[in-house]
């Protein structure tokens, strides 16, 4: 049994150890690399006989009690302290240990500091050439006090030690779960840590045991959540959110386009994979929102960077924005514009519009349960791990200058899209739409790669794409209201009442999207 760190003098508060580095980073010293991979219950018994083919295995129970002080210095930091008993009996033994930099990667490059516990108990002294005395010491809200058990883990993990291309990888399957007071989740998954030689190893072994698309397949998904976040989620009792999109890291300009364009995707597949979890466990459209935002941003990026993707795995990014895509616009049809529609109305036909709305929602549910059915083939699983490989291997050749490329490009995408607005009130709706997403890619572009454009100027081009793509989107938002009534309803009162109303809403939108057009015309 675990004890929680003992009270003692002197253990309430921690200062850096006389002589420490002044602006230590926790980013130094010892690194853990290793692949998360969430498990379906039906797919353990196969990955475990995949495993065994390679290794032999061992299996033991694991028992931690993560530990932060009450405002929560380490949660703050990123940061993650367990006290871990593993084993049973006689040949039980404690480890303590701080990881750091939970960045919500699928693979995590981490800083880990481990040592023993003796007697089952914390000694923060052992931990002296860790940071933790500096993250504790981090300035907060108010004084920290005794660092104190927050959750608890209990699982039982089967460990498997491979030597595999070159790279000596641990396997491992954890099952289990995570406790905080009288709540609980599950743990069922998997880690491949490397140990030492080739990362590619640990993509290549990943998908190995992932098998064939079809019914062979395993649906081992890449995903980032550690459990110490998770942990800490349950012991808030916090639902998870729709992750929104991230700032890039600085960008180098003098790092080649190629690379900048691996970074990219390493870097949006962390909220995409997030919010792709969200999909497959909440009724939050937050989730499908966020996470088709992350695709358009991805193809946008790409774009913008001349840097196309594999075949398959553009293909594959292109398929996965449909799919959201058509369950998205079922959650804005019900949430955003059938409301205004309905309430426009008032009282006349009450009983025919709930009909319509009731339809639009049975539509909406039918929908999010393919997007689900989608998400949840070994297909996906499988077109995931190979992107997040695309964006760890090192492009083939060095190739331009990322700020060469980017300037140019996000440029050349301003002009193209004021030239095509240009009378934009006279084109046809399908052909206007296009122009709006034009708009919405090069908006991105910019948002993504602001650090290498000029500040001035792209800032003042990214807030003229955003007026003119609003506009745009509202006179396309009607457009499709009256193509999904008259999916909804045969009656032609109601189409009727709906075409009078959005096309009173259409036209003064159309308009104001062209007065922003014209703004455009500067940047030609």
């Amino acid at each position: 049994m675990l004890h929680p760190p003992a009270p003692r003098k002197g253990r309430a508060t921690l200062r850096p150890p006389r002589g420490a580095p002044a602006r230590e980073t926790p980013t130094a010293g010892p690194r853990e690399q290793e692949l998360k991979l969430r498990l379906r219950p039906q797919d353990v018994t196969r990955l475990r006989a995949r495993l065994d083919a390679l290794a032999p295995s061992r299996r033991e129970p694991v028992d931690s009690i993560y530990l932060d002080t009450p405002d929560r210095r380490l949660a703050r930091a990123r940061a993650a302290l367990r006290l871990r008993a593993l084993g049973s009996g006689r040949r039980m033994r404690w480890v303590q240990t701080l990881k750091t930099d939970d960045g919500g990667a699928a693979f995590s490059l981490r800083g880990e500091w481990e040592t023993q516990a003796p007697g089952g108990r914390l000694s923060p002294a052992l931990l002296a050439h860790s940071p933790l005395a500096r993250l504790l010491a981090a300035p907060g809200p108010g004084v920290p006090g005794a660092l104190a058990p927050v959750f608890r883990t209990r699982f039982e993990r089967t460990t498997w030690n491979l030597a595999y291309r070159g790279a000596r990888i641990e396997a491992v399957i954890d099952d289990g779960a995570i406790e905080a007071g009288p709540r609980r989740e599950a743990i069922l998954e998997a880690e491949l840590e490397l140990k030492d030689g080739p990362a590619q190893a640990v993509w290549r072994l990943a998908r190995e045991l992932c098998g064939g698309a079809g019914r062979s397949g395993l649906y081992l998904l890449p995903y980032g959540d550690s459990k110490a976040a998770r942990g800490y989620r349950l012991a808030l009792d916090l639902a998870p959110f729709p992750a929104g999109a991230r700032p890039l890291p600085r960008i180098d300009p003098r790092q080649s386009a190629g690379q900048t364009a691996r970074d990219l995707l390493a870097h949006e597949m962390i909220p995409l994979l997030a919010n792709v979890a969200g999909v497959l466990s909440s009724a939050d459209p937050g989730f499908a929102h966020r996470a088709r935002v992350g695709v358009r941003r991805m193809r946008a990026g790409l774009e913008s960077l001349d840097t196309p993707l594999p075949a398959g795995l553009a293909h594959g990014l292109q398929r996965l924005g449909a799919q959201l895509g058509a369950a998205r616009d079922w959650d804005v049809l019900c949430e955003k514009l059938l409301p205004p529609l309905v309430a426009a109305q008032g009282g006349q036909a009450a009983a025919a519009w709930s009909r319509v709305v009731a339809a639009a929602q049975r539509r909406r549910q039918a929908a999010l349960q393919r997007l689900r059915g989608q998400l949840a083939a070994p297909s996906f699983a499988q077109w995931a791990l190979r992107l997040l490989q695309w964006s760890a291997a090192p492009p083939p050749a060095p190739g331009i200058r990322v700020d060469r490329v980017a300037g140019k490009s996000v440029r050349r995408g301003v002009r193209r899209v004021a030239v095509a607005a240009r009378g934009f009130s006279r084109r046809s709706p399908q052909r206007q739409h296009r122009i709006r997403l034009q708009a919405k890619a090069v908006r991105y572009a910019i948002d993504i790669l602001g650090e290498v454009l000029p500040r001035k100027r792209s800032r003042a081009a990214r807030r003229a794409l955003a007026r003119f793509q609003d506009a745009a989107g509202h006179a396309q938002d009607m457009c499709v209201l009256v193509r999904s009534i008259a999916r909804l309803t045969r009656s032609a009162t109601l189409r009727r009442a709906a075409l009078e109303w959005t096309e009173a809403q259409r036209a003064r939108a159309i308009a104001e999207a062209q007065r922003h057009a014209d703004a455009l015309s500067a940047w030609r």
